[in-house]
């Protein structure tokens, strides 16, 4: 991360390779959290190019009192709530738990059950409070840590665990 503070200083005083350098790195980060949001992978990528954009203008208001990536984050869930407003749309997850629950070795009747269970638990996801759904989307979705998940969302350890802990309590109440 020391790397990332230098590049950031040097984003921050116009330096264009800096500034290439630290959006390339973190390009495919913030087109896989959006993809935790939209189910085409062409909204995805059009949220992702909004939130680099917001993340390119705001450079110079970072104050390095978070993490850089959990700043990214916030911007990046902001930019799709955005865009998720504006096309008044709900906040389906179907591709990330397509990947998640694909089986290409599945029977025709295996896959009509498969696709029946992710529907149910896409649905139960979307239900969570934001809270709740973003560190199951972390979790389960990206394969984050509990630490990488209390610096992206710029939290303590404890409190991920306990909303996980929270979050999965409330699937299985919904799952039965």
């Amino acid at each position: 991360m020391c790397l990332d503070r230098v590049e950031l200083k040097k984003a921050q005083q116009g330096n264009l390779a800096a500034v290439e350098k630290l959006l390339k790195k973190y390009e495919r980060y913030v087109f896989n959290t959006a993809l935790g949001f939209f189910k085409d992978s062409f909204l995805a990528a059009d949220a992702a190019q909004e939130a680099m954009i917001k993340i390119y203008r705001s450079l110079g208001s970072f104050r390095f009192e978070s993490s850089f990536k959990s700043w990214i984050f916030r911007i990046t869930v902001n930019a799709c709530k955005d865009m998720l407003r504006r096309q008044k749309a709900e906040m389906p997850l179907e591709d990330s738990a397509e990947r998640l629950l694909s089986d290409d070795s599945a029977s025709p009747e295996q896959a009509l059950d498969a696709k029946e269970t992710k529907r149910t638990i896409i649905d139960a996801i979307k239900s969570l409070d934001d809270d709740h759904r973003n560190v199951i989307i972390l979790r389960e979705l990206n394969g984050q840590s509990y630490d990488q998940i209390a610096r992206t969302l710029d939290i303590s350890v404890g409190t991920v665990k306990s909303r996980i802990f929270r979050a999965r309590t409330r699937l299985k109440e919904i799952l039965g």
